[in-house]
């Protein structure tokens, strides 16, 4: 299977004739491919078929301004069979957003995958819980003998457009996965034939969470500036919203232990202390839990994995700054001291006796010398120069009797450790912090 074979037939199915599935329709006629249609919804499909689609409601629906393109019918086969989109074409576009009809897909994939030179290719383009291609596609059709990689190639390229202006326009990269590598190699090569820009995922699951990420701050926000407006009563936020989704970017992400220093996060304060109406900010109360608790989430795995004795590198919240306002390291260190461990703590910004006087019952870290640190767990907690800058074989050295080593800041994530130490660094999914 390739993009060779696919461009052979020039011919794709499309399952599923909504708004995803007409849209698929128009991007792959427009680069001169003949279209298989089908829809499980027969009602739908039967609409479809008469060529007078979308009509006024969904175009309504599907466009801000009542105008969608329309489709070329005299190029378009309506299949009144599923079998029918296993006949000419080996490229299967699953445009169905509504998962129930998941086992239906499956039945028909498992009695028309034949053992063939050219395997089917079929890509989804709706994205449900992460894991739902892997779970409800991939699996079943295991479990029928029908395996992905050897009888079929499945992939995704998930759409995150709501309305056909942004579908043209395609300001995001989309997302795309395979269930292996040569499945991820012949997207990469249909993507870049249609025009499409894409942002490549390790695996589906991955670019599943990902996409529901991206509809879910959607929705966050949206309830965000709703909750705004009822505790801001006299406040006009149908323009204040406007405003607030026009302008607003995302700085770096800091995904770090807890808030990391972050000022911004002292908005939140400011927010419920003005408003008329503080307990309807449940979303802003909600965001302030997160940080201490992420702190704590940390703090209770060191204590169940019975760490007797851990090192916390960096007091101050911010690499080579003396400043200690939202410093994780404090809540951390004196959860941990309060809960039997032995905290040792060193910042280079800070004496011993300042150290004593921010975390009662703290043992003191001399500077650092040529000696491991007698501990089982590390936190390399502040990006301070002295830690950036060690040397490979000193941060080896220093780390040599360690078992755990937390990375706050992800700058020691090209050290090789050795082979009985675990590196993490904060949200790089090596840590389960739940067991």
């Amino acid at each position: 299977m390739s993009l060779v074979n696919i461009l052979k037939s020039k011919c794709v199915s499309v399952w599923g004739v909504g708004y995803l599935g007409y849209t698929t329709m128009l991007r792959f006629q427009n680069a001169g491919f003949k279209i298989i249609a089908y829809d499980p919804n027969i009602e739908q499909l039967q609409q479809f078929k008469t060529g007078h689609y979308p009509n006024r409601d969904r175009l309504i629906s599907w466009s801000k301004v009542g105008f969608v393109p329309k489709l070329n019918f005299d190029n378009v086969h309506v299949a009144s069979n599923p079998r029918e989109l296993f006949l000419n074409s080996s490229l299967h576009m699953i445009c169905l957003p509504d998962k129930r009809y998941m086992l239906e897909v499956v039945k028909f994939f498992r009695g028309n995958i034949k053992k063939a030179a050219v395997r089917p290719m079929v890509v989804f383009e709706s994205s449900f819980v992460p894991g739902h291609v892997e779970n409800d596609f991939i699996n079943k059709l295991a479990s029928y003998g029908k395996i992905s990689g050897r009888d079929y190639m499945v992939a995704c390229l998930f759409r995150t457009d709501w309305k056909v202006e942004s579908f043209f326009m395609q300001k995001d990269k989309m997302p795309i996965a395979g269930c292996c590598k040569k499945s991820l190699e012949i997207m990469r090569e249909l993507t870049r034939y249609l025009g499409i820009e894409t942002i490549e995922f390790d695996s589906i699951k991955e670019a599943e969470l990902y996409n529901n990420s991206l509809n879910a701050f959607q929705s966050v926000a949206n309830d965000f500036v709703r909750q705004l407006a009822f505790g801001y009563p006299g406040v006009n936020f149908k323009k204040l919203a406007q405003l607030l989704f026009e302008n607003f970017s995302f700085e770096e992400c800091n995904l770090n232990i807890g808030t990391g220093g972050m000022r911004m996060t002292f908005a939140l304060d400011y927010l419920i202390e003005g408003s008329d109406n503080p307990d309807k900010l449940t979303l802003l109360k909600e965001s302030q839990n997160v940080s201490i608790s992420s702190v704590l989430s940390y703090a209770e795995y060191l204590i169940r994995k019975e760490y007797k004795n851990v090192a916390i590198l960096g007091i101050t919240y911010s690499g080579n700054q003396k400043d200690l306002v939202l410093s994780p390291s404090i809540t951390l260190a004196d959860y941990l001291i309060k809960n039997g461990v032995n905290v040792y703590m060193h910042d280079p910004l800070c004496s011993g006796s300042e150290i004593k006087r921010l975390v009662k019952g703290v043992k003191i870290l001399p500077h650092f010398s040529d000696k491991p640190l007698s501990v089982g767990a590390i936190i390399l907690a502040s990006d301070h120069s002295l830690y950036k800058y060690l040397k490979p074989s000193s941060v080896q050295l220093l780390c040599k009797k360690a078992r755990l080593i937390i990375d706050n800041h992800g700058i020691w994530s090209r050290i090789m450790f050795s082979t009985k130490a675990r590196y993490h660094q904060v949200g790089d999914g090596s840590l389960f912090l739940s067991k």
